[in-house]
């Protein structure tokens, strides 16, 4: 107990040891808070990046296949739809084996050439025997495994 030279206690010296705790643990409970808050927002922040890292590695894959659609047209003396994909040289395997002509699914047996099987470098053409009504513009999607997916449009 501290006094002043009157003997009487200094006003501060009354404050008990209970104020002192009670401010240490408001403290300690807003440093745990804060830690909680950092570390569920690092959580979520890493999660987003391991999503972001994955979906990077994907979009790089299907990058390292090199197709692309050069040229399509609808032949109308057969119709056929003649549709010329382009093959780079230090490409992964491509493989186009569906069709769907305005999200319609085109059967196995009209797909006429260059369907199933594994395409070479440089260009191929892919034949698709389906018949179009002349003056229309048509979507044709062409797919395969590892995550092929080429568009493009035509019109009859």
């Amino acid at each position: 107990m501290l006094l002043t030279k009157t003997g009487m206690k200094k006003r501060w010296a009354k404050k008990g040891v209970s104020e002192i705790i009670s401010v240490t643990l408001l403290i300690l409970i807003a440093v745990a808070v804060g830690t909680t808050f950092y570390l569920s927002a690092k959580a979520a922040i890493d999660a987003q990046y391991s999503r972001l890292s994955q979906d990077l590695e994907r979009i790089n894959n299907i990058a390292q296949l090199q197709a692309s659609i050069v040229d399509a047209y609808y032949n109308s003396t057969d119709s056929t739809i003649h549709v010329f994909v382009y093959v780079g040289n230090d490409s992964a395997p491509v493989i186009i084996d569906t069709a769907y002509i305005n999200k319609q699914l085109v059967p196995k047996t009209d797909l006429v050439q260059g369907f199933g099987t594994q395409l070479p470098s440089g260009v191929n053409e892919l034949i698709i025997s389906y018949t179009l009504t002349p003056g229309n513009t048509y979507e044709v999607i062409l797919t395969g495994p590892n995550e092929v997916k080429l568009i493009t449009y035509i019109t009859a």
